[in-house]
């Protein structure tokens, strides 16, 4: 069995693998231990050696070198013809007849005649091996429905197969993602190729949740690929008040994926997961058919070493995704990693590749925006504590002309003028808006003050002021300007007493954050909430 070993300071590490056919074995852990062992089937000897070949690479990748006395992985040996499938007799007063059946990829042979002979062989080559497969298993139902007896062998293991892929009938949904009936068509037609894609998807039209999850389940490595075939635990949300929705499929793809670093999977743990690096992981996924026409993604933390988003940024942009919709960066939790610990990174890539991008979400530490090019952008949050003077410069200088929803927490360092934001407050920077977060800011009673005598004031219907400085003396500003659409304040975390929490009252019918205001008598000492 070859064994790789991997040593760099304290961490002592072995990993073992062994091919057997269609079968996978690894065995890993700290040397000197006895590890963990896993199996793995993957279908075929072809698929084995592919995801043997795959893994080894990804172990040297990372540094892991073939230890002294090894010998390397052996090549599968070529796989006998069929024959030796599942083999039935049938005894009938006088009669006594034998029928055999195997099945190889996209053939079926069959051999018959009396007990004792060699009896007459007819292959018959389908169309694909789905297709051979449902004629096998048909073959079979109907000799045992006759009375034949199973003597020796098994039913085969459901093939796997490749993706099948039709640019034209995917041109038709891409065009109209949310008709019914371009899915339909190319149902039929995937399952006519032996697509286990083309059965899900009439499943998931149909409603038929269950029957849905066993597909999924029969046909892991298909409908997620290799590298996240035992690790689709890095596609379940955490339950800390998250940002983006869970991954969900919707008529036999993904709709929504949310991906994250997971402790078990990481380079910090020496346990019983295989090591998954998020950003490859997303890279194979992203190319992967099941997220053809992905609406919404979410990448939670990244690495709990040195968190940051610019290569993902990068892997995102080498993927065209016309149907994206919503993109979430940074969606972790305290206890995985600070704010400002974290850094979003250069996110330009990511520009060209979702040209339909309606809904950015970037919360994380230091960014780099340039030239923001995202025409049907809807909504634009920066979550951070260090919105740095260019980032700041790019976001006043965006052509977002369809942005009806801005929210920019300003952070404890950003130098900037109140004046600065004047493009916002008279409406020409973004024409449409009509929500408005300009939070976790030092100037919040300045800039109330500002807002309330501006042209926006106007068209707003929700203003976010959290987290920041604000005061009573920014609340009274704001209840004195005009704001007839507006509904709703959000004054979280922020100075007002009772007094400015009911001049706010008779602005909006809701005051989220009115009961566990902070209260300072010394406007000096007031600090913003998101500094960390």
């Amino acid at each position: 069995m070859p064994r790789y070993e991997f040593s760099e300071g304290s961490s002592s590490k072995f990993w073992d693998i062994k091919l057997a056919g269609a079968s996978l074995t690894t065995t890993f852990g700290k040397i000197g231990a006895k590890g963990q062992t896993q199996l793995k089937e993957l279908g075929s000897p072809a698929a084995a050696q592919k995801e043997c070949d795959r893994l080894i690479a990804e172990k040297t990748k990372k540094g892991y070198v073939l230890a002294e006395g090894s010998g390397a992985v052996a090549k599968p040996q070529a796989k006998a013809k069929p024959g030796g499938g599942m083999y039935f007799e049938f005894s009938d007063g006088s009669s006594n007849k034998f029928w055999e059946i195997s099945l190889e990829a996209a053939e079926v042979t069959t051999r018959y005649g009396k007990i004792g002979s060699d009896g007459q062989s007819t292959p018959k080559t389908y169309k694909s091996a789905g297709e051979a497969k449902s004629e096998h298993d048909k073959l079979v139902a109907e000799k045992t429905k006759k009375g034949y007896k199973l003597v020796r062998g098994s039913v085969p293991a459901a093939p796997v197969t490749a993706s099948a892929q039709n640019p034209k009938l995917e041109a038709v949904i891409e065009a109209a993602p949310d008709d019914v009936h371009g899915y339909e068509v190319y149902a039929d037609w995937l399952q006519g190729q032996g697509d286990p894609r083309g059965e899900l998807i009439a499943l998931q039209i149909g409603n038929k949740t269950a029957p849905a999850k066993k597909v999924i389940d029969q046909n892991r490595a298909h409908f997620y690929g290799p590298m996240l075939l035992d690790a689709t635990d890095m596609l379940e949300r955490f339950e800390y008040h998250p940002l983006g929705d869970n991954t969900a499929w919707r008529w036999g793809y993904l709709e929504k994926l949310w991906i994250s670093q997971k402790f078990e999977h990481s380079s910090m743990h020496d346990g019983e997961k295989q090591e998954v690096d998020v950003a490859e992981a997303l890279d194979e996924l992203l190319g992967h058919p099941s997220t053809r026409f992905l609406r919404e993604l979410t990448v939670g933390i990244e690495s709990y070493e040195d968190n940051g988003y610019g290569g993902v940024a990068k892997i995102i942009g080498k993927h065209i995704k016309p149907t994206l919709r919503k993109l979430i960066l940074g969606d972790f939790y305290s206890e995985e990693t600070e704010l400002n610990w974290s850094h979003i990174g250069d996110v330009t890539p990511i520009y060209k590749a979702l040209r339909n991008l309606e809904s950015l979400t970037l919360r994380s530490g230091g960014i780099k925006l340039g030239s923001i090019d995202l025409p049907k952008l809807k909504e634009l949050r920066i979550i951070t504590g260090e919105l740095d003077k260019g980032a700041f410069k790019s976001v006043m200088a965006a052509k977002l002309p369809n942005v009806e929803r801005l929210t920019l927490q300003l952070g404890e360092e950003l130098a900037f003028k109140v004046a600065d934001l004047q493009p916002i407050f008279d409406g020409r920077l973004f024409p449409k808006l009509v929500h408005l977060g300009l939070g976790n800011s030092k100037q919040g009673d300045a800039i109330a003050a500002a807002l309330a005598g501006s042209k926006i004031a106007g068209q707003l219907e929700s203003i976010d002021m959290s987290e920041g400085t604000l005061g009573d003396a920014g609340a009274l500003a704001l209840a004195g300007g005009k704001f007839p659409k507006l509904k709703t304040i959000d004054v979280t975390q922020c100075y007002c007493t009772s007094a400015g929490i009911n001049a706010l009252k008779k602005l909006a019918k809701t005051i989220e954050g009115a009961k566990n205001q902070k209260e300072d008598d010394d406007p000096d000492d007031r600090y913003i909430s998101g500094r960390e």
